[in-house]
């Protein structure tokens, strides 16, 4: 078997702890950050949830593989990306959806190419972080299904924008 070559890098880390960059994490079309990375973002910069549970309010399940995202300093912003319609406890389930986690990539590497587009540039972050997107409470597997569509994520913000992306093990 080939193996096949890591354009991120792994870091544990407190996702309240990062001051810059830009942070990726999953949500559900509910309008509920009641755990895992959303709530700790959510406890840590209550900002990024109106938007967020307005967008669910009015559009519900068809938010499915959009992006919603939140200047929350000069240096971060927070991307809810809509990988899930719905949540819930069952180990077995599958709640996250992989084509909504290559939809909502494709959609930060679109606002990418808008502030390079738009001459802004010094905007780009110098690190995307994000968790392993659409595992753990969204029940995919890293390994089969979510990796190699992050892979591919970092190979394009690395060599096109010079983008690091840091897959992140939440240590809270």
């Amino acid at each position: 078997m080939q193996s096949t070559k890591t354009y991120y890098t792994e870091q544990t880390i407190d996702v309240r702890d990062i001051k810059e960059g830009w942070i990726l994490h999953g949500v559900n079309c509910k309008g509920v950050m009641g755990s895992g990375i959303a709530k700790a973002l959510r406890d840590k910069y209550p900002e990024i949830y109106p938007g967020y549970k307005n967008w669910c309010d009015h559009m519900g399940h068809r938010m499915l593989g959009l992006v919603h995202f939140k200047t929350v300093s000069d240096t971060l912003k927070v991307f809810n990306c809509f990988t899930q319609e719905g949540f819930g406890y069952d180990k077995t389930a599958k709640y996250a959806s992989k084509e909504a986690i290559m939809k909502c990539l494709d959609l930060v590497e679109d606002q990418i190419l808008d502030f390079c587009e738009y001459e802004h540039s010094s905007q780009l972050p110098e690190t995307i972080y994000l968790p392993r997107i659409g595992c753990g409470l969204g029940g995919l597997d890293w390994e089969t299904e979510v990796e190699p569509i992050v892979n591919e994520f970092a190979f394009k913000c690395l060599l096109m924008f010079g983008v690091k992306v840091v897959v992140i093990e939440n240590k809270s």
